[in-house]
């Protein structure tokens, strides 16, 4: 086997890991986005298509950017892999849809978080509303992408050819730990959502008995919890539809 199929299998088994991993980095921000909006079936399906496009790019533009590459250089021994002088402008087009991706969950995000009279105040540690954190996450995530989609548009469009590999492994690195503790976050919160709404305060340093006041859809309820397990007692005033209020005692 000659130099340059060992460098195309490689430059193809980097695209394809690079892939799934940013696809799967992905779908975990549009789980986010789809249990904000009360798990929408529409949404699934649109999320669901976007994913498809996605991923359609991603193998057309890493097809096209390492099959013509017949010529590879070596840059030294600090720097081992495959590097090519040939132009990489195509793969430009490999950086769009995660950002498009990235700039629309935002946006709803956003539009979720004003609709619930929640600001970026709201974001802090400790006792945040629920939907507060997944605005949290959701800037911390665009504000990741935004730099290294800039930073691979540059180097790809307008850098020397041998740079087309060095925001590869970082950008992909990077996005990997955010959707980890997205999908930590996710988790953390998914039991406390089967006895409150999203809307609700999660603290991490509530005591192991406490109560607390939760208004739900079908009116107030007075949660008690007891050694770490909760119990539900209904009231039978209505209030608002969303979590108003809840304190520790």
């Amino acid at each position: 086997m000659g130099v340059g199929i060992r460098c195309q299998a490689l430059l193809y088994a980097q695209f394809a890991g690079s892939s799934v991993i940013v696809v799967t980095s992905d779908c975990i921000l549009a789980l986010r986005v789809w249990i904000l909006y009360r798990r929408s079936r529409t949404l699934l399906y649109f999320f669901s298509f976007l994913m498809l496009a996605e991923t359609t790019v991603f193998i057309y533009t890493g097809y096209h950017t390492v099959e013509p590459l017949t010529e590879f250089i070596h840059l030294g021994p600090l720097l081992p892999g495959c590097y090519s002088p040939a132009n990489h402008r195509i793969l430009t087009y490999y950086a769009l849809p995660e950002l498009v991706l990235s700039i629309m969950m935002f946006a709803m995000t956003l539009y979720k978080c004003r609709a619930s009279s929640l600001t970026l105040r709201d974001v802090g540690i400790g006792r945040t509303p629920i939907v507060a954190i997944f605005l949290r996450d959701g800037l911390f995530w665009f504000l990741a992408v935004l730099a290294l989609a800039v930073t691979k548009l540059i180097l790809w469009h307008g850098g020397r050819p041998t740079l087309v590999e060095a925001p590869i492994v970082p950008a992909t690195a990077l996005v990997s730990v955010i959707g980890a503790r997205v999908l930590l976050n996710i988790k953390s919160l998914a039991a406390p959502l089967n006895h409150r709404s999203l809307y609700s305060t999660s603290s991490a340093s509530a005591p192991a008995d406490s109560a607390a006041r939760v208004t739900f859809s079908g009116g107030p309820r007075s949660q008690i919890r007891t050694h770490g397990t909760w119990r539900d007692v209904a009231e039978e005033d209505s209030s608002h539809p969303w979590v108003v209020n809840k304190s520790w005692k």
